[in-house]
């Protein structure tokens, strides 16, 4: 996001419980999927717009960790959804929900960029990237319990008729 350079409006956290964080905005609120940032901190800390409350306030999910979060910090509305690297340079690469590379093979050389949640319309490309991101969610899940089923004594894994 080129979010310092182009910040539509800037808002102050209001509170922060868990991954749940209210932004009050000075006048206007960023659409719903909107990615937020938080201002002043080393690592970066995108936020979505999940609801808006009234009273200028909207309600966001963190994608990242919030401890360190204050009353009163610094967020600047990005003015754009979420958006992912996508296309032949991302096979094989390895990245956060924000689309940052993870896995220390450098940055993704691709122009192309997705947004996270897409919207109906044409009815082809519809809720790919969300379609895929709950497959891949559920591939996780099975294939996490298959391997913790590998690591169990045989007599756990499987076990006999119980009498």
């Amino acid at each position: 996001f080129p979010a310092a350079q182009a910040a539509l409006g800037n808002g102050r956290i209001t509170a922060v419980i868990g991954a749940v964080v209210d932004v009050q905005f000075d006048e206007g609120l960023p659409p719903i999927l909107n990615a937020l940032e938080v201002a002043g901190r080393e690592s970066r800390l995108v936020l979505e717009v999940a609801q808006h409350l009234g009273e200028n306030t909207v309600r966001t999910i963190a994608m990242d960790g919030t401890e360190g979060l204050i009353r009163g910090q610094k967020v600047l509305d990005t003015g754009a959804p979420i958006r992912i690297p996508v296309g032949p340079e991302t096979l094989g690469r390895i990245m956060n929900v924000i689309g940052e590379p993870i896995d220390e093979r450098g940055p993704i050389s691709t122009k192309q960029k997705m947004r996270l949640h897409t919207q109906g319309g044409n009815g082809h490309n519809s809720g790919r990237i969300s379609q895929y991101a709950n497959w891949l969610k559920a591939w996780i899940v099975v294939n996490s319990i298959q391997y913790s089923h590998s690591l169990m004594p045989t007599s756990l894994a499987r076990p006999g008729p119980a009498f």
